[in-house]
């Protein structure tokens, strides 16, 4: 999914029983990225990136 949408991942960590992925999204692959999260499972979003940011800097929380 990452690769399909242009962004990249440029961290991950755990946090107790979550994995948090740092990526960054090209701003015209943000709806595709956002969208296709959301057909994995649950998705909460936090916030609107800046319509002027050529990259989305996001952080992924997969937890069970």
């Amino acid at each position: 999914m990452i690769t399909r949408t242009g962004a990249r991942e440029t961290g991950r960590r755990q946090e107790g029983n979550a994995t948090i992925v740092d990526v960054v999204v090209p701003q015209a692959g943000y709806a595709d990225f956002t969208r296709e999260l959301g057909e994995l499972g649950s998705v909460r979003l936090e916030g609107q990136p800046e319509a002027a940011a050529a990259l989305v800097r996001l952080s992924v929380r997969i937890s069970e």
